[in-house]
């Protein structure tokens, strides 16, 4: 059996298949959404901030936004506070704070905060049961771009069977 019997109709039936599948229906046509200036931020965040931000949307400056807290024994509360200001154009309003578990309870302003103005995010820390390097991530809701901003306590903690 010869092998162009095979290759021949096997290059006639693929480019048939491909000129067919180009193809485009009416209606498989992708409509544009019409998008905020926002919108288009958030999709393409390299531009310049300034154009897209209005005066719903907050900046959280925060002094650190990593608090290390020192070498300490299983089953101590550590209590730290994150220092941040309102770096404008609108009212700050923190929505809702939240830590990866249990063991760390944060506690910030719930009323909003004006541009300019000076806050904190104060956070308790229970080591009982945790041992050797801990990293806390805390996540803050707020209106601001992006909505999410992420704040670390890091620390070592002695386990309680050790001295």
């Amino acid at each position: 059996m010869n092998l162009s019997n095979f290759i021949i109709p096997f290059i006639y039936l693929s480019t048939l298949f491909l000129f067919s599948s180009c193809e485009i229906k009416e209606e498989n046509k992708l409509n544009p959404i019409e998008a905020s200036s926002e919108d288009e931020f958030i999709r393409s965040p390299l531009q310049d901030a300034s154009v897209v931000l209005s005066e719903k949307h907050a900046r959280i400056g925060f002094d650190r936004e990593i608090l290390f807290f020192d070498t300490v024994h299983a089953g101590h509360l550590i209590e730290k506070s994150f220092h941040f200001i309102n770096e404008g154009p609108g009212d700050l309003i923190i929505e809702e704070v939240r830590s990866s578990c249990g063991c760390t309870i944060p506690y910030f302003p719930e009323d909003p905060i004006a541009v300019g103005e000076r806050a904190e995010i104060s956070v308790q820390f229970n080591t009982s049961g945790k041992n050797y390097l801990q990293d806390t991530p805390i996540s803050i809701f707020a209106n601001t771009i992006p909505r999410r901003t992420v704040i670390r306590l890091k620390g070592y903690v002695v386990p309680e069977n050790e001295s």
